[in-house]
């Protein structure tokens, strides 16, 4: 997500978003990123381009909305698209802080069909043992871990730990912010699942990323 400004030009989601999370802003912001998601992914698998899942975040803010339940239901339903085909990435704060609720909501969300993504493994907590607990598909590592896996041999050894404990609980491990050949071979050397970051692409407008994919899908 990118805020063109007619003065300052395009700003960055880190630059705009923390604002909007301290108010009600975030809901709409996060209703609109959601609807325009489903849109756009519904459209690319009509186009035939190769199937995707679709991940979008959920800021806490947006989470804890009580009309979260319908406004995914909406996007579902208003885009066509599968809701096997779209994965929330929900901060891994939320499952510590406010454990009762946070299930609660994503039992429901499981219940709709969408796949659950925690995201930001790694800050502040020491295990992930806490995550059977919770209806997942999903582990990300923090981009914090990921920065300097090449150099650092205890950012090494803890990416391995939380690999080997996202798969011990049978999820699919992503390691985010991947950006140099050393860093995804070390992620290889470890059995990461998948990864995503700039050495794949930097973010692109729509009409490009459909070319890319179409290139992807074509090889």
């Amino acid at each position: 997500m990118r805020w063109q400004h007619p003065d300052r030009g395009r700003i960055p989601p880190l630059q705009f978003l923390p604002a909007a999370e301290e108010t009600d802003l975030m809901n709409d912001i996060g209703a609109w990123v959601l609807q325009a998601s489903c849109t756009q992914m519904a459209a690319w698998q009509a186009e035939g381009l190769p199937s995707l899942k679709l991940a979008v975040n959920v800021s806490p803010r947006h989470f804890a909305h009580p009309e979260l339940l319908a406004m995914v239901s909406h996007a579902l339903a208003a885009s066509g698209l599968s809701p096997a085909a779209l994965e929330l990435e929900i901060p891994e704060s939320l499952l510590v802080r406010d454990a009762a609720q946070t299930l609660d909501t994503m039992q429901q969300l499981r219940h709709l069909g969408v796949r659950l993504a925690v995201v930001d493994v790694g800050i502040g907590y020491s295990s992930v043992n806490y995550l059977p607990h919770f209806p997942l598909s999903t582990l990300k590592i923090d981009n914090s871990f990921i920065r300097y896996i090449a150099d650092d041999i205890g950012n090494t050894s803890a990416v391995h730990s939380i690999i080997e404990q996202g798969h011990r609980q049978g999820l699919i491990v992503v390691a985010e912010c991947v950006e140099t050949p050393a860093q995804l071979q070390i992620l290889r050397e470890h059995a990461c699942d998948q990864y995503q970051g700039y050495l794949i692409s930097h973010p692109l407008p729509a009409d490009q990323c459909r070319e890319m994919l179409s290139v992807a899908g074509n090889r």
